[in-house]
């Protein structure tokens, strides 16, 4: 998706839409990074990592917060992160989720994506189409 956004133009963010997430998930460190990959990638995965400690609902918020400050890069892989993560849960919302929680998870994701709107409308329009689509696919479970 990201590859698509920046009409495979910018490496950098190809490769830090991939490890957005590698600073939370693992043991990596944004100085592996940087050595690994450089610094424009270590720098676009720091600013899209969450705050260590952060309980759920916090570090929800602070997502929601942090979205209208982050980079015009950074932005675009974070609207492609959240269009993935809807079109994940639209297609196969894992089985101890109920219609509640599916709910709470889109109206969390259109609350950080109302800090991203005007990155890249193509992208922005995806976003928008995919939540219409799950919103009415929650509403008929």
């Amino acid at each position: 998706m990201v590859r698509s956004a920046t009409d495979g133009k910018d490496p950098e963010m190809i490769a830090a839409a991939y490890l957005h997430d590698v600073v939370e998930d693992s043991d990596a460190t944004p100085e592996t990074l940087e050595s690994m990959f450089g610094s424009g990638v270590a720098e676009l995965v720091v600013e899209l990592t969450d705050e260590p400690g952060l309980g759920e609902d916090a570090r929800r918020q602070a997502q929601i917060d942090h979205a209208p400050y982050l980079t015009a890069r950074a932005k675009i892989i974070k609207i492609a992160d959240k269009i993935s993560n809807l079109e994940e849960l639209l297609r196969d919302p894992p089985g101890e989720w109920g219609r509640e929680k599916q709910l709470a998870y889109l109206e969390w994701g259109e609350a950080v994506f109302d800090g991203l709107d005007g990155a890249k409308p193509d992208l922005d329009n995806r976003f928008r189409a995919i939540a219409k689509q799950l919103r009415e696919a929650i509403a008929s479970r």
